[in-house]
């Protein structure tokens, strides 16, 4: 049931379950087959114009991801992040966590 509780903004959907807006198409359900005290999810959003083409996407380790000939890493500790195009450190973006 918390995945209907934003923990951004704190707006709670669950009051609002039985009207006609279904927010359970807004959030993703994991589960994983290893008890664990911290994860991470990384998706890859990327821009393309109509008709363009898909660049190939490729994970390369848990927080670092190839599209085309970029590296995107999202730590900055990584051994990925030496090589990365871009390097998002996103501990400074969440502090106290």
């Amino acid at each position: 049931m918390d995945g209907y509780v934003n923990p951004i903004t704190g707006e709670d959907y669950r009051s609002k379950k039985n009207a006609k807006w279904d927010p359970s198409g807004h959030h993703l359900w994991v589960s994983n087959a290893a008890p664990a005290e911290d994860w991470g999810f990384l998706a890859v959003v990327y821009p393309q114009a109509p008709g363009g083409e898909t660049p190939t996407i490729k994970r390369v380790d848990d927080r670092t991801v190839r599209v085309g000939d970029d590296v995107v890493c999202f730590d900055p500790d990584s051994a990925a992040a030496a090589d990365a195009t871009i390097v998002v450190d996103v501990a400074a973006f969440r502090p106290g966590r």
